[in-house]
């Protein structure tokens, strides 16, 4: 693992012990709850880019997907396994370095990434969908760290547009880019998309 890999690992483990996990991984982001109606693959196959506390993972596996859950934090891994095996449920997780992993191809019916950006997976996550497979995705846009007084490094942030762009070999099924203030958090500015690979 490289030097940035292990700082990064240990960034997160050391957030994760510090906040804790809790129990089943909570509510999942309301992005992906609020287009619960598009997940109709019962039976079928899905992958949780940066999982953290695996709440996504979770709430795909209580609608019978088996779930693939990704994260660079060994804590994060170690506590969705605990929960999984705890709660019986279909979610397999190990820690992945997002930065360098390779996907599958034609692997997954739902791929799902939250607050995590990273261009180079943008193609791969094209291509790990089967036909007729949906991606849902959301991050913060440069507009952020004006809104939420956070700070974040630019390479971290999306360009104005740039998310529905950078799958365009999906259809789009649904997007915004806005300033969303969630109950009981503050405003953040996000790019939200869902998308679907073409059916044969």
């Amino acid at each position: 693992m490289s030097r940035e890999a292990s700082y990064e690992r240990d960034k997160w483990n050391r957030r994760y012990r510090e906040r804790g996990l809790g129990g089943c991984g909570g509510e999942p982001t309301p992005w992906l709850a609020d287009h619960r109606h598009l997940l109709n693959h019962p039976g079928g196959t899905a992958l949780d880019l940066a999982c953290g506390n695996g709440k996504n993972s979770f709430f795909l596996a209580s609608l019978d997907y088996r779930v693939d859950a990704l994260d660079i934090s060994d804590v994060a891994v170690a506590h969705i396994q605990t929960e999984a095996q705890r709660h019986n449920a279909n979610v397999t997780a190990r820690r992945e370095n997002l930065r360098t992993a390779d996907l599958p191809n034609a692997e997954y019916d739902v791929v799902v990434c939250f607050r995590y950006l990273e261009r180079r997976l943008f193609p791969m996550i094209e291509k790990a969908l089967r036909p007729g497979g949906l991606v849902f995705i959301e991050t913060f846009t440069r507009r952020d760290p004006e809104i939420s007084g956070k700070a974040f490094p630019p390479e971290l942030l999306l360009d104005e547009g740039e998310l529905k762009r950078s799958f365009p070999t999906l259809e789009i099924v649904a997007e915004r880019e806005e300033i969303v203030a969630l109950p009981g958090k503050e405003p953040r500015a996000l790019a939200s998309l869902v998308a679907r690979r073409p059916a044969l």
